[in-house]
């Protein structure tokens, strides 16, 4: 995790403060690209052939049902405070 500064309220100082994963990575943008590689390493690599033949052959149902998981992550991660 990166270390970032933001200014406290009223105040000229700045505090350190992690970030967090997700913002890291590039927050919502971010996440859907890792699941867009994920499962384009599934569908392409050799080594995840076994893994990919446990899933449905449509992967349209599953990819939703994470992004919408990614979403509500998302939203749960804007209302903690700063």
């Amino acid at each position: 995790m990166g270390i970032a500064r933001r200014a406290l309220p009223g105040c000229a100082l700045e505090e350190p403060f992690l970030k967090l994963p997700y913002d890291e990575i590039g927050g919502d943008g971010g996440m859907r690209e890792l699941v867009d590689r994920f499962y384009h390493a599934m569908d392409a690599g050799p080594e995840a052939r076994e893994v990919r033949a446990l899933h449905q052959q449509d992967l349209a149902e599953p990819r939703g049902v994470l992004d919408d998981a990614v979403a509500r992550m998302a939203e749960m991660l804007r209302k903690i405070p700063d």
